[in-house]
């Protein structure tokens, strides 16, 4: 299991984020809908009036969230659980979002904890689920301790990266595309240069000068050439978003150095982007390896022996492959 500080990426994501689950934007960042949610609408249908369910690496909390809901609907008193191994506390991230903040009433989290040590009795939670997140974790302590605090005849129910999907393989081509831009790329320190100059020039004299000046003109050509050769270097059409993403957050950045004090201050939100998107690389880069490929599910399968019932299928979206659903049952005592 990874220290805290090699999962500060995770905490600071969750503290910031304005979504309840990872890697999505808009109507997506409110939780799980669709597919997604008729997925686990299915499994949770079985449960008893006052079940105890346990999200494992529940981030802002959209799965929990998603299971509170539905136990609401089926009018039962489920005691609902979020667990995560980074820095987290949803109730405190949307503090002023009144419409999330009831998504999560009811609803209690547990930040910086181990999925290999739960805080919970033996026997004692009806449902572990986990959405994107149990492959993560060190797979014999975790399963060990999902074990342990299932009651018997209780369910693990998780899906989990697939290595052949579509989002998997499109996060492999956004790592490649964020390395080389970040790390390989003089992008942005051709970025920081143009600011540099012009929080030094915009102090004797105005944004129009400046604008026109040789040094003005010859780095500006110089980083639109970069940008052009990268943008020939990564040319499938799914490249697109990866590559707009951060030309758009340096160009906006260095639009905004127009004056002494606005180029000054661009030149910090510029180092502070730079970083949060090194920490969005890493944050891929795990989505990727922590991906079940048919060999992992074998293995995870072996590991978790121990369990009277093991069933998967591939989930697919309209068609497209997405996700490993895997179900785990506990034996029930004679």
């Amino acid at each position: 299991m990874q220290n805290k500080q090699e999962i500060k990426h995770w905490s600071e994501y969750w503290q910031s984020s304005q979504s309840l689950n990872s890697f999505a934007e808009g109507e997506a960042a409110k939780g799980y809908e669709g597919e997604i949610s008729a997925f686990w609408q299915e499994h949770l249908k079985t449960l008893n009036n006052n079940a105890v369910v346990v999200d494992l690496g529940t981030g802002n909390g959209a799965l929990a969230a998603l299971v509170a809901a539905h136990g609401r609907t089926l009018d039962k008193n489920w005691q609902v659980h979020g667990v995560d191994y980074a820095d987290i506390d949803p109730l405190k991230t949307f503090a002023r979002d009144a419409a999330v903040l009831k998504q999560l009433q009811g609803i209690t989290f547990h930040g910086n904890t181990d999925m290999g040590k739960l805080p919970f009795a033996d026997a004692s939670v009806d449902c572990l689920v986990s959405q994107f997140a149990f492959e993560y974790a060190e797979q014999n302590s975790a399963l060990a301790e999902a074990y342990r605090v299932l009651k018997p005849g209780g369910k693990l129910v998780m899906m989990a990266h697939h290595g052949k999907s579509g989002l998997t393989k499109d996060s492999a081509r956004g790592c490649d595309i964020f390395d080389y831009i970040l790390n390989n790329s003089p992008v942005f320190i051709q970025a920081d240069l143009m600011l540099r100059l012009a929080t030094e020039r915009l102090q004797n004299s105005d944004f129009k000068t400046w604008k026109e000046s040789q040094e003005c003109n010859a780095l500006g050509k110089s980083l639109e050439w970069t940008l052009h050769v990268i943008n020939a270097r990564f040319s499938l059409p799914t490249d697109h978003p990866w590559l707009t993403d951060i030309f758009n957050r340096v160009i906006n950045i260095l639009n905004n150095g127009q004056s002494h004090a606005t180029a000054k201050e661009a030149q910090k939100h510029l180092a502070v982007t730079y970083d949060m998107l090194q920490a969005h690389l890493l944050r891929i880069r795990e989505q990727v390896k922590a991906a079940f490929s048919e060999d992992d599910l074998s293995s995870f399968k072996r590991n978790a022996s121990a369990f009277a019932s093991i069933a998967h299928k591939e989930f697919k979206i309209e068609k497209e492959l997405f996700a490993w659903g895997i179900s785990l049952e506990k034996q029930v005592e004679n």
